[in-house]
């Protein structure tokens, strides 16, 4: 037993710390790993400047996505579009962008999903709003279809590994 920085036993600490890592990954076996609060349907996060409400879900958007521009690309077989329904309203005291591309979907694959590159029905834009405006629209996903009942939505602002999560029933 060696003893450094203050009586601070290395070998015991060592393991103790093993101890924690193999806890930590079990529980990561039992269900997804995200140990965080998650905001309720219907419910307000703050998000940079933003106060962001999941209005609504389409877990199986596919057909409405398809109809909404000839240039959607259809799913795989497997996959499907899954559509938020979202408000985003501008709490700064200036004009700020909203980023849609900024929100992403993860499930119990522990796998994220970016916004699909299609033209949802009701496409909320990435525009300007001024303090007090509020922004309403549809993002759209492209999914496995085995994930859309595990599926919750974050936001990550650009250049942050912060996120907020978000129920998506």
């Amino acid at each position: 037993m060696i003893n450094f920085f203050g009586g601070i036993d290395l070998k015991l600490a060592t393991k103790y710390l093993i101890a924690l890592f193999i806890v930590a990954m079990a529980s990561c076996l039992v269900g997804p790993c995200i140990a965080v609060d998650i905001i309720p349907m219907g419910q307000t996060g703050i998000v940079d400047n933003w106060q962001v409400k999941v209005v609504t879900v389409f877990p199986d958007a596919t057909q409405a996505v398809l109809k909404e521009n000839m240039l959607n690309t259809k799913p795989k077989p497997g996959e499907q579009y899954f559509m938020v329904a979202i408000e985003a309203k501008n709490l700064g005291d200036a004009e700020y962008s909203f980023y849609s591309d900024n929100l992403h979907l993860v499930g119990d694959s522990l796998v994220a999903y970016d916004t699909a590159w299609c033209v949802p029905p009701n496409k909320i834009s990435s525009n300007d709003a001024f303090p007090g405006g509020t922004l309403k629209g549809n993002v759209a996903f492209l999914v496995p279809s085995s994930e859309v009942n595990s599926l919750k939505m974050y936001y990550e602002p650009g250049f942050s590994k912060d996120k907020t999560y978000f129920a998506l029933s």
